[in-house]
């Protein structure tokens, strides 16, 4: 009997595929088993010269094979060595050439922690007559354990300012395994779910040549990219200029999006080591994997996340952020104002387009000045030419706050603020009118220097601008 000393991490599969060839070239009977299933049954005509180009194809009989030598039990596990059973065996072929017995054996590799890439697992055989195991082994043969390995990044191409504005990304699949133990990777899967403050618009999909891809992305608001492709090989192994998988997904900012809004995405990827559910069934070998995607007798897949045992997975993520609102407080003309005299302030607030959450315009006059009146301007003939086109959204009426005196403040509470995202930034701005007095105070003497500070503020932002009047 053949004695095959199986390495951990290996499985033997007892399916039927261990096939038996006895090579030699005496004729049919040239060499004979006493098992009466074998008997001379696998005799194939051949020598030394021609044992290269043999294939065995007589199945062994379950009596034949055993994870025992004197029994026939067949319970297999990782590193459980077969044992391949002729019983007495004659060899009648007297002549000068040599003469074989070839066993041809299917093995699992397992889907457990120790099989990484570019791990070794060492195999060898001995024979057994009589129940004494010959040595020395045979020679030693290695295989590698190959690993795909895909990486995904993702980048913002077109970076969007508020809403209307289109948004761009570029999402690269790529597989790095490299050297000996590279390997495809099989079912990849891609999910982009975008934030409800975008709608999906378009997906555009490159592959490599041999690769597939299927696009089932679901357009619109809070949209799902969903792109699989069959296959990617490692970089190496792809022929033409094109080696990776590029996802192009075009997105718009919805009309409501906020101002200021930070806008997340994260892309996740998913793959297996063999295609299909857990494998071609059956493959090249006769055997079949023998159990789903991601057990211990099935193929490695993305089931566990990363750090797990199944870690076939990968994520990018980058962020967006939408514009605030910005203010300008013009200088007044002229510059220099006496006691008594009123000054105008221009405040020119610029809105993106969305919604800007709780918008408040606050005007922090300074001791010496004193707050007279205001005005809210949204049009062009209002604005003496200081703004280029009407206003092109809805301006709450805002809630006056203004206590007057020296140095009281004026703030201006608008609420919620809806700008119409056309794309149009002339009509994206409003003015505030402010007219205060110099006041007749001891701090307001010749050449003092007063200064004026406005700010625009919301949910989350807040934005200053100063200026400044003189007392003669």
């Amino acid at each position: 009997m053949l004695h095959d000393y199986l390495p951990a991490g290996l499985q033997f599969l007892n399916d039927g595929t261990a096939n038996l060839a006895f090579v030699c070239n005496g004729g049919a009977t040239c060499m004979v088993s006493t098992n009466p299933l074998i008997l001379s049954l696998p005799v194939v005509s051949g020598n030394e010269t021609t044992i290269a180009g043999i294939t065995p194809s007589f199945v062994l009989p379950n009596d034949a094979v055993s994870d025992n030598p004197t029994t026939n039990s067949d319970t297999y596990a990782s590193g459980v060595d077969p044992y391949f059973k002729f019983s007495d065996l004659v060899n009648t072929d007297n002549d000068a050439d040599q003469e074989f017995v070839v066993v041809e054996f299917n093995a699992l590799v397992l889907n457990i922690s120790g099989n990484q890439g570019g791990i070794t697992r060492g195999n060898t055989f001995t024979l057994r007559i009589d129940g004494t195991e010959i040595t020395p082994a045979s020679n030693n043969i290695d295989i590698i354990i190959a690993e795909p390995n895909l990486t995904l990044t993702k980048a913002v191409t077109t970076v969007p300012s508020d809403a209307g504005d289109p948004l761009v990304y570029t999402l690269t699949i790529t597989n790095t395994s490299s050297g000996v133990n590279r390997a495809t990777a099989f079912d990849v899967a891609l999910i982009d779910t975008l934030n409800s403050n975008l709608s999906l618009q378009s997906v555009v999909v490159t592959t490599p040549s041999g690769s597939t891809a299927t696009d089932t992305s679901t357009l619109g608001v809070g949209g799902v990219v969903r792109v699989s492709v069959d296959n990617l090989p490692p970089i190496t192994d792809i022929p033409g200029a094109v080696k990776t998988v590029t996802v192009i997904v075009t997105a718009q900012v919805v009309a409501t999006a906020p101002a200021g809004q930070i806008i997340p995405n994260t892309a996740s990827l998913a793959y297996s080591s063999l295609p299909g559910p857990n494998g071609t069934t059956s493959n090249a070998t006769g055997s079949s994997t023998p159990t789903g995607s991601g057990t211990e007798t099935g193929e490695r897949d993305g089931s566990d996340g990363a750090g797990g045992l199944n870690d076939y997975v990968g994520a990018s993520t980058v962020d967006v952020t939408l514009v605030t609102p910005t203010i300008d407080k013009l200088t007044p003309t002229p510059a220099q104002y006496t006691i008594g005299e009123q000054v105008t302030y221009d405040i020119v607030v610029t809105l993106p387009e969305g919604v800007t959450q709780d918008l408040v315009v606050f005007d922090d006059l300074p001791v010496g000045l004193a707050y007279v009146s205001h005005q809210t301007i949204t049009t062009t003939a209002g604005s003496g030419g200081l703004l280029t086109a009407d206003f092109g959204g809805a301006l709450p009426t805002p809630t006056v706050t203004a206590p007057g005196g020296s140095g009281g403040d004026l703030t201006l509470t608008f609420g919620d603020t809806t700008t119409t995202a056309d794309n149009d930034p002339a009509n994206d701005k409003f003015l505030v009118r402010l007219t205060a007095v110099v006041l007749n105070v001891i701090g307001n003497q010749d050449g003092t220097t007063l200064t004026n500070l406005a700010s625009v503020r919301g949910a989350g932002f807040e934005q200053d601008d100063p200026d400044t009047a003189h007392a003669p």
